[in-house]
């Protein structure tokens, strides 16, 4: 059986809504437009946007912890928006059981593991395989290769 590799953002759906509200909730629910300047700007990575716009400073691994606490809490709450469903989505349905489905991807594992089951395709996916920044020891700055 052939196997396809996917990313999430910008493939599957676009994590940008969801990231954005994480943000906006570890941020108190101020500085919205910081936000998305910064983000239009061409900054993509979330620690950097937070640091550039909160007062309190961090280091990654705390932010990661803060950042990740938060998506859960607004997970639990059911604060979170929906993923917009991609064409990929649609295909990767069509061909369940004709491929072999892995992601590698540059985001946090609760944040892909929420997108996949919202979008349905969770079951489809060979998790164990997949690679996210948790599970991968060769990330670059800018994601996975």
């Amino acid at each position: 059986m052939k196997t396809i590799i996917f990313d999430i953002d910008g493939t599957i759906t676009n994590m940008w809504p969801i990231e954005k509200l994480v943000l906006l909730s570890l941020l108190n629910k101020k500085r919205e437009t910081d936000i998305e300047n910064s983000y239009q700007s061409g900054m993509r990575d979330t620690y950097k946007i937070f640091l550039a716009i909160s007062k309190k400073k961090t280091n990654k691994v705390n932010y990661q912890k803060f950042y990740n606490q938060k998506f859960m809490l607004l997970e639990n709450k059911r604060q979170l928006p929906k993923p917009e469903k991609y064409p990929a989505v649609d295909f990767i349905l069509r061909n369940k059981t004709r491929y072999h489905f892995l992601f590698v991807t540059g985001g946090q594992d609760k944040e892909t593991r929420y997108v996949l089951k919202r979008l349905g395709i969770y079951e489809i996916f060979d998790l164990a395989n997949s690679l996210n920044k948790n599970n991968y020891r060769f990330s670059k700055s800018t994601g996975l290769p």
